[in-house]
């Protein structure tokens, strides 16, 4: 009897994390790279940046969208998203990166990404965004 309802509950949780319907939309303009949202197998976000400054390091910044932007070191670029978590990577040859993470099991989820690529150069620090994107789950 515990291992059905051990099952039953596995599917249950299973179904509701499956059954959520997300969208992601992205807002403000791209300055340095482009970065698209999407759905994948696990259920799992994925966060894919493209035309971004080459092997670099990738800031993938998730909160929520800033009411007042703020410039970043080195360029015209601006932090839309205010950093309640930070995940690093890197750009690879092409200017690319990828992030992938768990879809967590909350329903509704409304949070905002935004990648920032940092290059540290004899003159400075260089830092570009991508465009953000919004994620909503319901």
């Amino acid at each position: 009897m515990k291992l059905f309802s051990l099952l039953a509950t596995s599917l249950l949780l299973a179904g509701t994390v499956l059954g959520q319907t997300c969208t992601f939309t992205n807002f403000g303009r791209p300055c340095g790279g482009v970065m698209a949202g999407s759905l994948v197998r696990g259920p799992a976000i994925q966060m894919a940046v493209t035309r971004a400054m080459p092997g670099e390091v990738a800031l993938l910044v998730v909160g929520h969208q800033l009411s007042q932007p703020m410039p970043l070191p080195g360029s015209s670029c601006l932090l839309l998203v205010g950093p309640r978590v930070v995940l690093q990577g890197s750009t690879d040859r092409a200017g690319s990166a990828t992030f992938v993470m768990r879809l967590p099991n909350i329903v509704p989820l409304n949070v905002d990404f935004q990648c920032v690529v940092v290059d540290v150069t004899r003159t400075g620090r260089v830092a570009e965004s991508t465009n953000g994107v919004n994620l909503v789950c319901r």
